[in-house]
């Protein structure tokens, strides 16, 4: 059954609608795909911070401090800017210094509130898009200059823009031409310039015997409502066309329309490439044969392939917050809700930890609670709380696997691997399913 908020503790205010509240809770904002397409996976983060946060209600009834927790909502379904608007909007109306942490999913979220964060000061987690720190903000600008508060449950993209690339060279003689394209944000850029200099690097070694048919100067496709234009224009750009495509594109959206319109260039134009590309939403919106708007998996199947990244292990402790995940929220979780878990409770140990809401010196609570101390796992949050309030340093690993925090970068350990769509004609649905080559890497 699902489980509402606790009013007690947790109260959710969608921006727009956000009142000054006294200073007895203490704020976190998440910002996540809260409309559109994508709108079941931001209830699915949502509900795994719930989850944390309950967690630690039932072990501190009288909250870290004193003090429930006030969780502030801003959408990130309609991209970056809008996001970074709502999210200075919650931080003006309560004030920075009373905003003890962000979590943010999806790379427009991330990109819309990371920003706002290194302004203020603020500890700021992000769960699923993967970019680097250094995609999103001026290094030189002297606001942005202490990096740490950017944290990450997860590592970084580009190891899944190598991996991507690697992919595509072990199938190169199925695939011997290949088209890059991407749209014009610093992270489409960024894999797209890891993919082509992998891919290069390989053709100079020996190792890559395949063709990327287009150059720098033509793999940009323009962000817009349809890319049917730009797909076809591949096949009759370049004789013969590219046998396979790795796009990048920022956003659920941009990337659901651009299979959509692939399919539609199939059906229209019987041009009909194999599709790659990584670091995408990992849905079941994408796999189900009736979906509106409209279903893609019947084109997808057996032709697309895309690089992830996900929780370190499939072991014992991610078993058990799936189990535990399903029963709080009445529906399985998806690949990133133990990380929206495990960012909640770090946040939350780490004030408790810290004994205080200030940014730096949570901040480097949550750092120091991360690793080196004693071992405290996914499911002893009593034990965690109790271990903090005797002075004990704690480890504490997630739920989903390690969280050893480097601190040059703020980043853990990932695990990376290759998935491809399966789709059986007649089914009501596909099924993902991880490659064994390449095998599965865990990387920072």
């Amino acid at each position: 059954m699902k489980t509402g908020w606790t009013s007690a503790l947790l109260v959710a205010v969608l921006v727009g609608a956000c009142q000054q509240a006294s200073d007895d809770h203490i704020n976190l904002v998440a910002v996540l795909p809260l409309s559109g397409s994508f709108a079941s996976r931001g209830e699915i983060h949502k509900a795994a911070i719930q989850m944390a946060l309950e967690d630690i209600r039932q072990e501190r009834p009288g909250g870290i401090l004193g003090r429930g927790f006030r969780v502030h909502l801003a959408d990130a379904s309609d991209g970056e800017d809008l996001a970074a608007e709502r999210v200075r909007a919650i931080v003006d109306n309560k004030g920075s210094a009373n905003i003890a942490g962000i979590i943010s999913s999806t790379g427009a979220a991330q990109a819309g509130s990371l920003p706002i964060a290194l302004e203020y000061g603020i500890p700021h987690f992000e769960i699923s898009a993967g970019d680097a720190w250094d995609e999103l903000i001026a290094t030189d600008d002297p606001l942005h200059a202490n990096i740490g508060f950017a944290l990450s449950t997860r590592a970084t993209c580009y190891n899944l823009a190598v991996m991507a690339a690697e992919f595509i060279a072990q199938n190169e003689t199925a695939w011997p031409r290949v088209a890059l394209v991407r749209g014009n944000k610093a992270h489409d850029k960024m894999h797209i310039r890891t993919i082509r200099s992998t891919l290069t690097a390989m053709q100079q070694t020996g190792t890559y015997h395949g063709t990327i048919v287009n150059d720098e100067a033509h793999e940009e496709i323009p962000y817009g409502d349809s890319y049917e234009a730009s797909i076809a224009g591949l096949a009759t750009t370049y004789d013969p066309p590219p046998d396979v495509i790795f796009w990048h594109l920022r956003g659920d959206d941009h990337n659901t329309r651009f299979m959509q319109d692939a399919k539609r260039v199939s059906q229209n134009q019987s041009y009909s490439p194999e599709l790659v590309t990584c670091g995408m939403s990992r849905t079941n919106y994408l796999l189900d044969a009736t979906a509106t708007g409209p279903s893609v998996v019947d084109y997808l199947g057996g032709r697309f392939w895309f690089a992830m990244r996900g929780p370190m292990t499939d072991g014992e402790r991610l078993s058990n917050f799936t189990q535990a995940f399903t029963a709080f929220h009445g529906e399985a979780p998806d690949t990133w809700a133990a990380s929206a878990y495990d960012a909640a409770m770090l946040l939350a140990l780490g004030i408790a930890q810290a004994d205080s809401t200030e940014g730096a010196t949570v901040r480097d609570a949550i750092v120091a609670i991360s690793h080196t101390g004693t071992q405290v796992s996914y499911g002893e949050t009593r034990r965690a709380l109790a271990l903090i309030g005797q002075g004990v340093d704690i480890d504490y690993d997630g739920a989903s696997g390690t969280l050893d925090i480097d601190t040059a970068s703020g980043r853990v350990p990932g695990r990376y691997y290759v998935e491809a769509m399966d789709f059986t004609p007649g089914s009501a649905s596909g099924a993902y399913r991880v490659l064994e080559t390449p095998a599965p890497q865990v990387l920072f």
